[in-house]
Parts: C-alpha cells; structure tokens; sequence
C-alpha cells in the first residue's frame, strides 16, 4: 500500500498540488489566519488578518507579531487553546472579532507554535446590540424605556433607604403637544420629542435618569436631590430650556411644559407612590393660571384625596 501511494503521489504531482493548494485556501478564506512559532515571530499570515489587523498590505513573516501590532489581546496569548471576542476601532466602523488560539504540537505532543483564527462577528454583535437597545431604550428619543426607569429607580430607592440619601421624581408633560402634530405634522412632532430629551440630557447630570413614559410625557429620577431649594433651581433650569425656541429649516415654534416633583422619603417610598404624587403635582401645574412646575406638598394639599 506504501508503493501504491507512493506511485499515486508521483503520477498525480501530488507533491506540487499539495503546497499548492494550501496556499491558495489559506490566501482565499474570509477569516483571519496567523501562524507563529513559539517565540511569536509570523510563519504564515493570509491577506484577511492583515486587513482585520488594520495592517498595511505587505509582507510579514519573518516579523515578531508584537512588533507590527499593539492589540493587547494578540500580544497576551496564553500557552492553552483559547476563544474570546475582541474589539478593534476601525477609521470608518468598529469591528468585533472572534479570536481563536490553538496551540500546534508534535508527534510528541511539544508545542511548536500556535495558530490565530480570527472571525468577523460584527453583524452578530451589532445585531446582540440593538435587540438590547430595544429592550431598554425607547428607539425615539433614545431615553430608557418605563421598565428600566422603573427598575433603576428602585434599585437607587433601595440604596438611598440604605444610605439615608433622597431622591426627586419629576413628571413632564408637554402641553397642547397635538397642536403641533395637527399644525405641522408627525414628523415635526418626532422632531420635538428628539429635541426635548436632548435637551434634558444636557440640562440634568449624568447620575440622573430619564424616560419617556407616553406620547408627550416624561419622567426623570434626580438622585441624591431632595431639598426644596434645589428642586426650584432644576425646575426654573427645565423651564428656560424647554421654552426656547425649537428650529427647523425655515420653521420656528415655542413650545411649553409642565412639571411636577415628589420627593422621597416624604412624599412616598416606593416607585409607584413617587410617579403618582409627581404627577398630581404636574396636574396641579398645568391647571394653574401661571403654567410652571409644581413641588408635591406646597400647593397640592387635598388634591390627592379627589383624584
């Protein structure tokens, strides 16, 4: 059977078919191959992990890999076969890669080198991502959705209790928001709601929270804020940015808010009672001659008993 071989490998050209091949399978595959002898210095690398490692074309075996990239994860590689997901900053895009290791031994079971596999799991990830982002986020405004506000809210109740810290809830509400739907369409309805959450995210810190909870209403969590003369500060600072002019293209509108607080521990211990309580306040702002916002407590008294 040897001699059989033997004459197959001679009348067939195996021994040049072979090599050959190799190469052409190696250069042609969409993932990234490298392989490094055990002082790290490349033996062979196709032209996919050149481009994966942002690597300018050219030729690099002979070269220690730590020496034409700083990727941290390519210059830690242990002694043991291993899988993990790298991250790598492109100019245009961001990559997320699978890098495989596998250590390439003897008959004698020596290790003699290693072989990097790097796969292109970007789609996988981005994918991974905004099933995320859809989970948490509300996809208009990008604020996050009633079911993260609420859960985060409870989680920072449960550690103001612990710490003996408060917390203010704020309940906004857009008023006549339809007006601008039905004036000017619901495109320039999305438009404001973008406008109105970009603003209170430049407005608030960011240990605050903020949820777009319906339509035209949102709610905010302050943190670690509880004192009445702070709250009116925050609120006149809600005020003045909301009502400044909204532009877009020739368009020009103003638009108005109002705004309630609670404050917990004193007006609730739970999310609910917080919600609640910010929004009888909000109601009591939007019902009043002179629109504004509304601390739970001040001008409120017997409103929760008829609601």
């Amino acid at each position: 059977s040897a001699l059989l071989v033997a004459y197959g490998i001679y009348r067939y050209k195996l021994f040049e078919v072979l090599p050959n091949a190799h190469k052409i399978i190696i250069r042609q595959m969409r993932s990234g191959m490298v392989v490094l002898n055990n002082d790290g210095v490349i033996l062979e690398i196709n032209p996919a992990a050149v481009k994966m490692l942002c690597l300018p074309a050219g030729q690099y075996t002979g070269e220690l890999l730590s020496d034409i990239t700083d990727i941290p994860d390519f210059n830690t590689i242990s002694g043991t076969d291993s899988v993990r997901e790298i991250y790598l900053p492109h100019s245009n895009n961001d990559y997320y890669y699978e890098l495989s290791n596998v250590r390439i031994r003897n008959v004698k079971n020596e290790s003699i080198g290693q072989l990097l596999q790097i796969y292109d799991i970007t789609a996988r990830k981005q994918n991974e991502q905004a099933a995320l982002s859809a989970a948490q986020f509300d996809p208009l405004t990008d604020t996050i959705n009633r079911r993260q506000f609420e859960a985060r809210v409870s989680k920072a109740i449960k550690n103001a209790a612990e710490n003996n810290n408060t917390l203010t809830v704020v309940f906004l509400d857009i008023d006549n928001f339809k007006n601008i739907n039905d004036s000017y369409g619901h495109d320039i309805g999305d438009f404001t709601l973008k406008t109105i959450a970009r603003r209170l995210k430049d407005t608030l810190r960011e240990s605050d929270l903020i949820c777009r909870i319906g339509g035209d209403e949102f709610v905010l969590a302050l943190l670690y804020l509880g004192d009445d003369a702070k709250i009116r500060q925050i609120g006149d600072k809600l005020m003045q940015t909301l009502e400044s002019p909204i532009e877009i293209g020739d368009l020009r509108y103003n638009i108005k808010a109002s705004i309630g607080f609670s404050v917990y521990p004193k007006d609730g211990e739970t999310f609910e009672d917080l919600l609640k309580k910010a929004d009888i306040a909000m109601y009591e702002s939007k019902s009043s001659k002179e629109p504004g916002y509304r601390i739970f407590g001040e001008y409120t008294a017997g409103i929760e008993d008829n609601t």
